[in-house]
């Protein structure tokens, strides 16, 4: 693929050179606005044939955020979750979680806080069980059972504490071969289980990051790990 590429027929030339690497964290958000601007040429002007992989990169990463409930949610917990949110938001990432309170809430507050987009998964059929800071809220009415669609939906997954409900979590990201990620000193399973495998199959480790933007940082490794085996 070309280093150096620009697609005519809009009132100025669209430069994509950075999406012969898009998934440098620092860039992530010039490259989600390169996406945008070639979402609408290729509708404006549909007789260019844009190749697949300029196209695939039109679907933003989708991080999950797992950990603490309400109810066993510590102050240093909802601040880590609040800097997850944040540094989600600034990779240009969309924030998934499990739409309640605690980590939820606290990661959705940093994300929109910074201008980032949050979708909650709850267990409940009312939207109204959602925090505030949801911009898309999917009512499941399935109860728990919801904790495997969070895991699935995401691209990776980064644990603050936690308890069983955000253990299950881990362990479909596990078996589906989800990179994940837990929070150096958030407490729970995610201090329990850092830097381990969750079973004798040794398939994915919980990796250790020691801040936020260390955790997102190795989710968006994981990503241009993939492009480049692609």
């Amino acid at each position: 693929m070309p280093t150096h590429t620009s697609l005519q027929g809009s009132s100025s030339a669209i430069n994509i050179d950075r999406i012969s690497n898009p998934y440098d964290y620092n860039e992530t958000y010039s490259y989600q606005r390169d996406c945008r601007s070639l979402r609408q040429l290729f509708m404006r002007f549909n007789k260019y044939k844009i190749p697949t992989n300029l196209l695939s990169c039109m679907r933003k990463f989708q991080i999950a955020v797992i950990g603490y409930n309400k109810d066993g949610c510590t102050e240093h917990a909802r601040n880590i979750a609040f800097e997850v949110g944040k540094e989600i938001a600034i990779s240009g990432s969309i924030l998934i979680c499990g739409g309640l309170g605690g980590v939820m809430e606290a990661a959705c507050r940093g994300a929109k806080t910074n201008g980032g987009m949050t979708l909650g998964i709850i267990p409940q059929e009312a939207f109204s069980f959602a925090n505030e800071f949801c911009d898309i809220v999917i009512c499941t009415g399935i109860g728990f059972a919801r904790d495997f669609i969070v895991a699935t939906s995401a691209d990776g997954i980064i644990a603050v504490g936690g308890g069983v409900g955000t253990l299950i979590e881990l362990g479909v990201g596990y078996i589906t071969r989800k990179r994940m990620v837990v929070v150096s000193g958030s407490g729970g399973v995610s201090e329990i289980y850092g830097g381990k495998f969750l079973d004798e199959r040794n398939t994915v480790p919980l990796i250790i990051a020691k801040d936020a933007h260390s955790a997102v940082e190795i989710i968006l490794n994981r990503k241009q790990d993939e492009n480049q085996n692609s």
